[in-house]
């Protein structure tokens, strides 16, 4: 067995699994697909192994390379003492009959390091002037963010509600038209564009209003002109 480290938390072992320990697999492996493979001119289980090794050679070695490799990927890592991060690659797989089966495992281990002193150490701590301004104001956050929605009836849509929409725009210019069946708009916030504060404000369920929106350049779908019908 030997290790090369091509990276630092990149381990190759170059492993081999001896030749009697791999005959002796094929031969049982070979048996178990004797009992149960179909092979034109025999009765199930009764084909000959040497036949049963010829005609499924592949898949034979197959099922003992799935077998012997991890328990031997994992007997070395045990032995070597390391801590796999991934899951270990098989490559230059080297899988001859009456010889051993040699490969090599590559894989990403932990890297290693060493903790520099980090006792005593002087650090210089900010100020937090914490005002009962602050305090409020967080504590307002946290309520909007924990709130839950409620139907507001008897009244027009003012600064603070939530006012769905459905909206039929049309580009300035021509385009695709802009639709949009449920729209979350919030009046008055500082994300909301004006022209929809000015025009959201004070309207009714049902309220159908037309008027402009100048989109800036950066907008992810940017037209000049907007028609929304709103649903407050």
């Amino acid at each position: 067995m030997a290790e090369t480290a091509a990276a630092t938390c990149r381990r190759e072992l170059d492993l081999e699994i001896p030749a009697d320990e791999v005959t002796k697999k094929l031969e049982s492996v070979a048996k178990e697909f004797a009992r149960v493979a179909r092979v034109p001119g025999f009765r199930p289980g009764k084909a000959p192994v040497s036949l049963i090794r010829r005609r499924f050679a592949d898949d034979i070695k197959g099922e003992v390379v799935q077998s012997l490799v991890p328990q031997r990927v994992e007997q070395a890592v045990t032995e070597q003492k390391l801590t796999p991060v991934s899951q270990p690659q098989v490559e230059q797989l080297d899988f001859t009959e009456g010889q051993p089966l040699k490969f090599r495992a590559v894989f990403e281990v932990l890297p290693e390091f060493e903790l520099a002193s980090y006792k005593d150490l002087d650090l210089e701590m900010p100020v937090m002037d914490v005002t009962d301004d602050d305090v409020t104001k967080e504590i307002e956050s946290v309520r909007e963010r924990s709130a839950a929605f409620a139907p507001v009836e008897g009244r027009p849509a003012e600064n603070g509600d939530y006012v769905q929409l459905k909206i039929n725009g049309t580009p300035e210019g021509g385009g695709e038209p802009i639709q949009a069946d449920s729209v979350l708009c919030h009046i008055g916030a500082e994300e909301t564009m004006e022209p929809f504060n000015e025009n959201l404000r004070g309207a009714n369920t049902g309220d159908h209003k037309n008027f402009d929106v100048a989109y800036p350049a950066d907008y992810p779908t940017p037209s000049s002109s907007a028609r929304p019908i709103t649903t407050p």
